[in-house]
């Protein structure tokens, strides 16, 4: 998860920002309980600060189109962005950023897995940054599913 501005930003050129200085800023975030909004809330719980939301958006598309109308900053996940978006959006060099998330993939142990879910699951465990073999966990849960953590 990073953080991310339109490449115009006051703090687009900074080489570090303190957490303190993003703090102050407009926040576009996705719906409550997205994985980048709680990453955020988290973060600014544990530093004492209160996010200042601007605008709540349903997704990760439409926070970037706000980014680029001038309406603020959001914490993304850094996989959302395509080359073309880093024309015109920037990530912040802010302090303790990247921040980084777990992702969860289950599926019932009976069922095959389709042909895309298969390949998408295979795509996780071989281009996942940061990703090591003990950075997996594979779980058989008692209600019958398979559970893979990848923390990245």
């Amino acid at each position: 998860m990073v953080v991310i501005a339109p490449a115009n930003h006051r703090l687009a050129s900074r080489k570090s920002i303190a957490l303190s200085e993003i703090a102050s800023e407009h926040f576009i975030l996705c719906e409550q309980g997205s994985g980048a909004r709680i990453a955020l809330e988290t973060l600014f719980a544990r530093a004492g600060y209160k996010i200042k939301v601007r605008m709540e958006l349903g997704s990760n598309e439409a926070v970037k189109q706000a980014i680029l109308g001038g309406l603020g900053i959001s914490l993304l996940s850094q996989h959302t962005l395509i080359s073309g978006d880093l024309n015109d959006l920037a990530i912040l060099n802010v302090e303790g950023f990247p921040v980084s998330w777990q992702w969860y993939v289950g599926h019932h142990r009976k069922k095959h897995l389709s042909v895309v879910a298969g390949t998408f699951i295979d795509f996780m465990y071989q281009h996942g940054p940061s990703l090591l073999r003990e950075n997996i966990k594979l779980q058989a849960l008692d209600w019958g599913c398979h559970i893979s953590l990848l923390i990245m």
